[in-house]
């Protein structure tokens, strides 16, 4: 699985896979470090948020004991609702990114003044603070 938030720091991960013979959808906890057939690879050079780390994860040959299953999870609708809830802040995270932009390019040309008037007293300030406020609200 490629493209995994905070795998290489992450001392436990959760697998999701299916049951060869239910078909049922199951989670499992393992350590990458301590589950034979588990490794984790570090993704380089991305461009996107780079506060987290994203890795590959591996399962060569790996087997997982009973233990390590996780209560509860019994079919891909379990699996579905922890996707759907991290979607919704996937998608949040950048509307607050270009609102915190916003509030900052607002704050600096009330306050920077150019020929003794603020910036934010310029047609063209204004009407480019507005298009970046709009799609905040869009």
């Amino acid at each position: 699985k490629r493209w995994i938030g905070n795998a290489p720091v992450a001392s436990v991960i959760i697998i999701w896979a299916r049951h060869a013979e239910t078909g049922n959808t199951l989670a499992f906890a393992v350590e990458p470090g301590s589950t034979a057939g588990v490794s984790v690879k570090t993704m380089r050079g991305k461009v996107g948020l780079r506060a987290i780390q994203n890795g590959e994860i591996f399962l060569d040959g790996a087997t997982v004991k009973e233990e390590a299953r996780l209560p509860g999870v019994k079919s891909f609708a379990d699996a579905a609702g922890v996707l759907a809830q991290s979607r919704v802040m996937v998608t949040w995270q950048p509307v607050g990114l270009a609102q915190g932009l916003y509030d900052v390019c607002l704050r600096h040309v009330k306050e920077r003044m150019q020929f003794g008037v603020p910036l934010a007293a310029s047609q063209v300030v204004q009407h480019k603070l507005m298009l970046m406020r709009a799609n905040c609200n869009a």
